[in-house]
């Protein structure tokens, strides 16, 4: 049996013993994905040793959890329980720059946000930050765009290319080049990389364009070599 959580969720596990009696005994043990620990839980039973319970505990990592039952008495026997945890969909990994919110994809979408909208957004910004590779424009501490309008255009066009990634069959739209940037001060400074054109290009050609609307006083586009 699999089940499907969000890190941080709390979980109770559960087992019918359906020749459970007043002879069966129940145990479990549970193993967190990330660092292998095996901790076992006290378990109880309220109808006679049919149907067990363990106390709660918290699913704290992304992962496949391993619940271990071990029976004895009447009903006799070994149970594996997955239980299948997503990582945390309102954690961004550290380092990790997203132009637009859930909110803004679904009030983009005029609908509400398809499955896996989170990742789609992270990937989305990762091809933005590839559009702006020979963009200037002036930044924060941690990378982002410190200028109204400039914040605007970046979620629009993550908007649209996390849309036009629905559109190719992939929210990352795999196949691009590799590329490599640099910051000096509250400046970014990057080199560009062709974005664009047909359904088989990674980028959206909308989002290069609402990123090109912007004026130039409020970003430069420096001439690749």
């Amino acid at each position: 049996m699999t089940d499907v959580y969000d890190a941080g969720d709390w979980h109770i596990p559960t087992l019918t013993v359906a020749e459970g009696d007043g002879t069966t005994a129940a145990a479990v043990t549970v193993t967190n994905p990330a660092t292998g620990a095996a901790t076992v839980l006290t378990t109880t039973s309220s109808d006679g040793g049919k149907t067990w319970e363990a106390a709660a505990y918290e699913l704290v990592v992304a992962g496949d959890w391993v619940e271990r039952w071990d029976v004895t008495g009447s009903g006799a026997g070994k149970q594996r329980l997955v239980v299948s945890v997503a990582p945390d969909p309102t954690a961004t990994a550290s380092g990790t720059r997203v132009y637009a919110t859930t909110t803004d994809y679904a009030n983009h979408l005029l609908t509400a946000c398809p499955p896996g909208a989170r990742r789609a957004l992270i990937a989305a910004s990762r091809r933005v930050d590839e559009m702006l590779l020979t963009a200037v424009y002036d930044v924060n501490a941690d990378s982002m765009p410190t200028d109204a309008e400039v914040t605007m255009a970046l979620r629009d066009a993550t908007c649209l290319q996390a849309e036009y990634g629905r559109f190719i069959g992939t929210a990352a739209a795999a196949g691009a080049p590799g590329v490599t940037s640099a910051s000096i001060g509250s400046v970014n400074v990057s080199r560009q990389q062709p974005a664009g054109g047909g359904p088989t290009s990674p980028y959206s050609a909308a989002a290069f364009a609402r990123l090109r609307e912007l004026p130039s006083d409020k970003i430069s586009w420096e001439v690749g070599t």
